[in-house]
């Protein structure tokens, strides 16, 4: 049905989502902001740091953005991937499809966190990071930008997330969306999503 695949990284490939709140909410603490529990901060996940901060009366968001991500780099040592998505995206590759991401990562941590981090070099064949775009999810710009690397049209290609801003990207192209319930969690407020995905695996239906 589809030849390119479209992923998030963060709460659909790699299970990073306890990772990126625990380090916002020590970054908050430090800052003398201590009204939040960590469960309050699930908005965060799926959009850029520079979007989190604006939510927050810190003195510097520079520097505040600065100790998250050193938080986020010593936490996310420990973040796994998802059971069975590696061999999806393996799978995937074999039948000749093309892989692609956009993600709410910068380049640098993309690189290192989670390309070099899980060797998967030999599998996706083209990338979009926050920062190589100047509207980032929830805008489609950084999906456009993404098919135009594969080469993909719209009605070939379908997009795997698992949060509201994933499907908004998506549904800004229009491209189909499949909301990855492992990571999301709920269904709950993803009315629009085309696809329900309970596991990676379900994603080879496609």
């Amino acid at each position: 049905m589809f030849t390119y695949f479209i992923f998030d990284v963060d709460g659909t490939i790699v299970d990073t989502e306890d990772a990126i709140l625990e380090a916002l909410h020590t970054a908050l603490c430090d800052e003398g902001i201590t009204q939040y529990e960590k469960s309050d901060l699930g908005f965060a996940l799926g959009i850029p740091s520079t979007t989190t901060v604006e939510k927050f009366n810190v003195k510097s968001k520079r520097e505040f953005i600065e100790r998250w991500e050193n938080y986020e780099k010593k936490f996310l040592q420990d973040s796994p991937l998802f059971p069975g998505m590696k061999e999806v995206l393996e799978t995937l590759k074999k039948q000749n499809c093309k892989l692609g991401v956009v993600t709410s990562r910068k380049r640098q941590g993309y690189e290192k966190d989670f390309i070099e981090r899980f060797h998967l070099q030999h599998l996706i064949n083209a990338a979009v990071c926050c920062d190589d775009v100047k509207n980032p999810k929830p805008s489609p710009e950084s999906m456009h930008l993404c098919m135009e690397k594969l080469g993909a049209s719209p009605a070939e290609t379908i997009y795997t997330g698992d949060s509201i801003y994933d499907m908004q990207c998506a549904k800004g192209v229009p491209i189909k969306f499949a909301l990855a319930l492992w990571g999301a969690k709920t269904a709950d407020a993803f009315s629009d999503a085309d696809y329900i995905v309970e596991k990676p695996e379900d994603i080879l239906n496609f």
